[in-house]
């Protein structure tokens, strides 16, 4: 009885449950689980055929002497879902990886998104013993929308779809 009474761009929610990283080898590897839920004005954008493209922006920090301002690396994972009328099916493109799947309804989409597995080389003038931290979040590419479609996102709080950071210790 509550959902009935919030307004629809309540039930969009993109967030991540678990985050976790480590250093191995000159390597930053991270784990990280997210949970999307569409407003329903994306997702039936979504359905009449326009393509969403949800990105997971990692940040990598080192700890100066005064705070953790000191940025290192900027990587960007884009996922496109697209609905496919003729087959009736979603396909979910993790465009980092060149990897497509295909899914019958959206909510098996979203659940297919899993686990992100990144791995990626961090500089080699970092010192072995600097304290490290990842900030992590999902977002809608507002850019990759329809160019109409773009100016209402700005003005349509049902469109603002943006997770909160979420930051955790780089174990070694």
């Amino acid at each position: 009885m509550f959902l009935v009474l919030l307004p629809p761009y309540a039930l969009a929610d993109f967030q991540l449950l678990a985050g976790q990283s480590h250093i191995s080898a000159g390597f930053l590897e991270t784990k990280v689980l997210p949970s999307i839920t569409l407003s329903p004005q994306a997702a039936e954008a979504l359905v009449k055929g326009i393509p969403l493209t949800i990105n997971l922006d990692v940040h990598l920090y080192k700890k100066t002497r005064f705070s953790w301002h000191s940025q290192i690396a900027v990587w960007q994972y884009p996922l496109r879902i697209q609905y496919h009328a003729l087959s009736n099916q979603f396909t979910l493109t993790r465009q980092s990886a060149n990897d497509i799947e295909v899914f019958p309804t959206l909510s098996e989409t979203l659940d297919g998104v899993g686990t992100f597995r990144i791995r990626e080389a961090i500089p080699e003038t970092m010192k072995s013993d600097q304290l490290l931290q990842v900030r992590a979040r999902l977002t809608l590419d507002h850019r990759a929308l329809p160019g109409p479609l773009r100016l209402m996102v700005f003005f349509l709080p049902s469109w603002q779809l943006t997770g909160d950071w979420h930051r955790w210790q780089v174990t070694r």
